[in-house]
């Protein structure tokens, strides 16, 4: 307990006067002659008794009166002794990510979140908040108040571990503060990568953001497919959580919003459906598909552009037969050009933006060129001939050196799924195929990936950035690989990744690249943007072809164009990722080393409590008073 006036408990030394007037009783008494001196004797001892006890008692009120005036004039307070000198912090993570687009009791969560805020953080002045994506620390009310009311729904998602590090750079370095972070958010299960909190120098409360709703449906993916006839359709794949029995609407729009086609979907006793949508006439456009359902919002839409894919230029240098090559490389996708050495035309090596020298022991001038050229982006499969001196060989990749020749059957059995090489070849990793088989190869050193082995692990296809090479000929004389069934996906992939073009949709903050045939000068730039937006990606230019990369330059959904100036090269989609439609929540009365509580008002409450002075002259007073009262009636009624 303290005391706003101390100085008043000098006052405590008074009480020896009431002390001394009961101790000393300075009264005179009167002799009255009586004859029956027993009964006097009677009397007089339980008169003296009582009197005594009367005496005792009113003494006892009296010093009590006193002493409860006495500290109720020193006004005494309490309060936390923690809080006392110290000073709060507080640090707020608001979550604004796409789940928080969810019906509470009291409307959407994020926006209910927002509210309670501002009538609650106003009255606070050392309190700093984060969200997703952006951070509020020592702004005035007014300004606080209108970011808060600014905030927006974001697909990036703090875990655990990355909010307490953000908090702890937000915190202040004076060990004596108390420091406070409270986490706002529904706790969405996917994104918390952590069981419980560890230990750390400030308090943990956690707001749990109730959602009420139990079902959701959103748009997963589209792809481009073809029917038995030949005809373009557009494939939705859709999902659900929880129970939806009825039939979904799924529509077609153009990026005018004018709806072009309507079907819908069921999912029975699934959680996936799909809905197939003819699209042969639709190129060169951007396009969305759109649901409605009572459940998150911001996976109701999915948008995509479909463009007119560019062929791909592919040179083969040959020393041997190529029609293996020409059966993969079609007209339809690719420009495949094929020369003999002596025949080769050197300017137009630096169009393509694949080259594969076929068996042949390429000259130095030639392999200077294709080095400088595989600097400049452009892709190079070599594929050897074992006919020839291992000293004449070039495996080209400078880093990569055919150092022996090694004559034995081998059976093909690794393959690095991983690669991307076969992204979207394989379903699962597979090892009962008939193995393809060689009967000699070359032992090599140096720098690579291995994108497929053989089965005692020596290489057989190996890649380093943009070069590719086999270590053995693919002559039928040597191998069966042209017959296996791995020949076609690889040699089609190499061809379709080494011009990396606009595909249907792009995920938000996906490191994605896209290539363009054309040449800048080195003040142009590409620029994507739409009415809203206006971005500069990162870009790479390697003079005949200008590649950039979408992650981070785009931050909304929608539909955007390419440009170089004002000429527009492609459309392009966005979508946000679809991590946030999970409805499973984490349950976080099972975590350790936090405090819980039900809402904002709730902790700021608490928060005030903790630091509030709680006064006490009131209670001094009434004591005081009652125990006026209780001499009042000794005196009155006590004999």
């Amino acid at each position: 307990m303290n005391f706003k006036h101390p100085d008043f408990l000098w006052a405590f030394l008074l009480l020896v006067i009431p002390i001394i007037v009961h101790l000393f009783q300075l009264r005179k008494f009167k002799k009255t002659p009586f004859t029956n001196v027993q009964l006097l004797k009677k009397i007089s001892v339980e008169t003296r008794k009582s009197s005594e006890l009367k005496k005792w008692l009113i003494l006892l009120s009296r010093l009590l009166t006193l002493s409860f005036l006495i500290v109720a004039f020193t006004q005494p307070f309490i309060t936390n002794k923690e809080f006392i000198d110290a000073e709060t912090e507080t640090i707020i993570y608001l979550d604004n990510s796409y789940s928080m687009q969810a019906r509470g009791e009291n409307g959407p969560l994020l926006q209910r979140s927002i509210n309670e805020l501002i009538d609650h953080v106003s009255e606070n002045n050392n309190v700093a908040i984060f969200t997703n994506d952006f951070t509020l620390k020592s702004v005035g009310p007014s300004e606080l108040q209108a970011r808060l009311l600014n905030i927006g729904y974001t697909q990036n998602q703090y875990d655990f571990n990355e909010i307490l590090l953000k908090a702890k750079s937000l915190f202040s370095k004076d060990s004596s503060s108390i420091k406070n972070l409270v986490i706002i958010s529904d706790f969405q299960i996917p994104d918390q990568r952590v069981s419980e909190f560890t230990t750390t120098n400030f308090n943990i409360n956690l707001i749990k953001s109730q959602s009420i709703i139990d079902s959701n449906i959103s748009i997963d993916s589209i792809s481009l497919i073809e029917d038995n006839e030949g005809r373009k359709q557009l494939s939705t794949k859709l999902s659900r959580q929880g129970k939806i029995d009825n039939n979904i609407p799924v529509s077609l729009f153009n990026s005018n919003n004018s709806l072009i086609a309507k079907t819908s979907v069921s999912f029975k006793d699934k959680n996936s459906a799909e809905a197939i949508f003819d699209v042969t006439n639709l190129s060169g456009v951007s396009g969305m598909i759109s649901i409605t359902d009572d459940g998150l919002a911001y996976d109701n839409n999915f948008y995509f552009s479909v463009n007119e894919p560019e062929k791909i230029n592919i040179l083969s240098v040959n020393d041997t037969d190529d029609s293996f090559l020409k059966k993969i490389y079609t007209t339809d996708e690719f420009n495949y050009e094929s020369y003999q050495i002596d025949k080769l035309d050197y300017n137009r090596l630096e169009k393509q933006q694949l080259i594969i020298i076929n068996q042949l022991t390429p000259t130095t001038s030639l392999i200077n060129t294709l080095n400088n050229l595989s600097k400049k982006g452009i892709n190079t499969l070599f594929i050897p001939n074992i006919s020839k001196p291992v000293k004449e060989s070039f495996s080209g990749i400078p880093s990569v050196i055919f150092d022996s020749l090694i004559i034995s059957s081998k059976k093909i059995t690794n393959i690095n799924f991983d690669h991307p090489l076969f992204n979207g070849v394989f379903e699962y990793p597979v090892s009962n195929f008939q193995y393809p088989e060689v009967q000699g190869y070359f032992h090599i050193t140096g720098n690579f990936n291995s994108v497929l082995s053989l089965e005692n692990n020596e290489p057989f296809l190996i890649s380093n950035k943009t070069n590719y090479s086999f270590t053995a000929s693919l002559d039928e004389s040597n191998s069966n690989f042209k017959n296996s069934p791995l020949i076609v996906p690889i040699l089609y992939n190499l061809g379709k990744k080494s011009l990396s073009q606009p595909t249907l949709y792009y995920t938000l903050g996906a490191k994605e690249d896209i290539d363009f045939n054309i040449s800048l000068s080195q003040d142009e730039t590409i620029t994507i943007k739409n009415d809203q937006y206006n971005f500069i990606p990162i870009q790479e230019n390697y003079g005949q072809k200008v590649r950039i990369n979408t992650a981070n330059s785009v931050s909304t959904e929608g539909h955007y164009g390419i440009y170089t100036k004002d000429e527009k090269l492609q459309n392009i989609s966005f979508n946000s990722n679809r991590n946030e439609s999970n409805l499973e929540y984490l349950n976080i009365n099972q975590l350790n080393n936090i405090t819980i509580s039900e809402s904002i008002p709730e902790f700021f409450q608490d928060l005030k409590s903790e630091n509030k002075v709680k006064e006490l002259w009131k209670w001094f007073v009434i004591f005081a008073l009652i125990f006026l009262i209780i001499e009042s009636l000794i005196l009155k009624y006590f004999k």
